[in-house]
């Protein structure tokens, strides 16, 4: 499960990679540090487009 903690100690690599959180929501590290939340949906059996949220610091 990601935590706050996890997320936070998650560094970047040269290459962008995943790390897979339950129900198949996945974190995304790229190169520069960006770190986005995505999932994977297929509708009817058909791969959708991965799709993508931003993640931020809130105060």
């Amino acid at each position: 499960m990601l935590t706050d903690a996890l997320i936070e100690a998650l560094e970047p690599c040269e290459k962008r990679y995943q790390v897979p959180d339950e129900g198949g929501l996945f974190m995304r590290v790229s190169p520069t540090g960006k770190k986005v939340f995505s999932t994977n949906l297929d509708c009817m059996g058909k791969k959708l487009a991965p799709h993508a949220a931003n993640c931020r610091k809130l105060p």
